[in-house]
Parts: C-alpha cells; structure tokens; sequence
C-alpha cells in the first residue's frame, strides 16, 4: 500500500509529460505531415508546423481510449491515470485553438492553462477518491 503512493504518482508524472509530448506530436501530425520539430522551452512545448485543433483532441483521444481499455483489462488505477492524462488533454485541446492565437503564450493565457491542468486533474481524481475507488 506504501508503494502505491510512491509508484502511482511517479507513474503519473511519467504519462503527464509523454501526453503532452504526443499532443505535440499531434498537432504536428493533423497538419498532414509526419515531420515538424518540437522545442521545449521550460514548462512550455511547441511544435512547428502546427495544426492547433489536432493537438488536445487526437491525444485526448488516443490516451482517454488507452485509458479505457487498461481499465477493462483490470488495471484501473492505470487506466485512470490514461484517462486524466487524455481528459485533460481533451479540455486543453478547446481552450488552445481559441485562446492561444488571440493572446500568445502570455501569462494570462498560461494562467488559464495551468487552471485547465490543475483544475480537472483534481476533478478527477476526486472523482476516483469518492466514487470510482
């Protein structure tokens, strides 16, 4: 039990950033192409070129799937991991395409994303904690 809240939050950092790593990848992806670059810069990525509503809803759907289906196969609490990681990436991926061109990456606009991360991250596992446990 003492290693769940060792390995599971470890495990969950580990699929929280190759999320976003393959949102990238996405956003690449839904322009067409199967080349592009992605720069990290700090806690922000970006990819060139960018097609911004691939990004959030193909990953979204591709870990929120992967998620479901490591759920069905007994692993529920990896498989929830998945599903935050592709919910989440699923909110992002309406916020992005509408807020990103109108703003930039400015502070206003990491505000909202990082209320996005933390805000439906914590929903959800809530949700676990008091329904799905």
């Amino acid at each position: 039990m003492l290693t769940d809240f060792i390995i599971y939050p470890l495990l969950f950092i580990f699929i929280w950033v190759n999320s976003f790593l393959f949102h990238e990848a996405c956003h690449i992806v839904g322009t067409g192409h199967l080349h592009g670059t992605i720069t990290v810069d700090g806690l922000s990525m970006s990819a060139t070129p960018a097609a911004l509503w691939a990004g959030g809803i193909l990953s979204g759907l591709v870990f929120s799937t992967a998620g479901g289906l490591i759920w069905l196969m007994g692993s529920h609490a990896v498989g929830y991991i998945f599903l935050i990681c592709g919910v989440v990436n699923l909110v992002y991926g309406f916020y992005e395409p509408l807020r990103l061109p109108l703003h930039g990456n400015d502070m206003d606009y990491k505000l909202g994303r990082y209320s996005i991360y933390i805000g439906v991250t914590s929903a959800m596992v809530l949700l676990w904690m008091v329904f799905l446990r």
